[in-house]
């Protein structure tokens, strides 16, 4: 409605205030629409990692000192947690990119599989970040022991 008409309305009487978007009112989020925005989303977060993981990498290169408090900081548990935080949106993306793939050949675009196809992303995502989790918090006792079963067996 332009202002012109908006303003011959309140002449004759009749004012009708319309919502610019009224989808975002009545709209009911799907799980292909959810997904589609957590994607942008993890976009930037993985964006915002790679930026630290930068810093990191030229900290090695050029700054021993710095490396050295990153290495402490990121061997905290706040530091493991950062990691895993950083790695679920990674394996969120990645999952969505393989998913968006098979949309682009023209596979899995109707609806009930669209829906399942993105349930698994999740589930696919999470078991990753599950198995980074696993192995950022327990690989150092698994490999402890091994080695002590390894040294004990021969």
């Amino acid at each position: 409605m332009s202002i012109e008409t908006k303003i011959e309305n309140k002449k004759v009487g009749v004012v009708r205030e319309r919502p610019l978007s009224p989808h975002l009112m009545i709209y009911k989020p799907q799980i292909t629409s959810v997904l589609s925005i957590s994607h942008r989303f993890a976009g930037a977060a993985i964006i915002a990692g790679g930026i630290f993981f930068v810093f990191w990498l030229c900290s090695l290169a050029f700054y021993p000192e710095l490396y050295g408090m990153l290495e402490f900081c990121l061997g905290s548990v706040y530091g493991k947690l950062f990691v895993i935080a950083w790695t679920s949106p990674l394996f969120y993306h990645i999952a969505n990119g393989i998913r968006h793939y098979f949309w682009d050949v023209g596979l899995m675009l109707e609806l009930k599989v669209a829906k399942i196809a993105g349930v698994c992303v999740v589930l696919l995502a999470g078991f990753w970040t599950l198995c980074v989790f696993v192995m950022v918090f327990f690989s150092f006792d698994v490999l402890q022991y091994i080695t002590s079963y390894m040294e004990n067996a021969a």
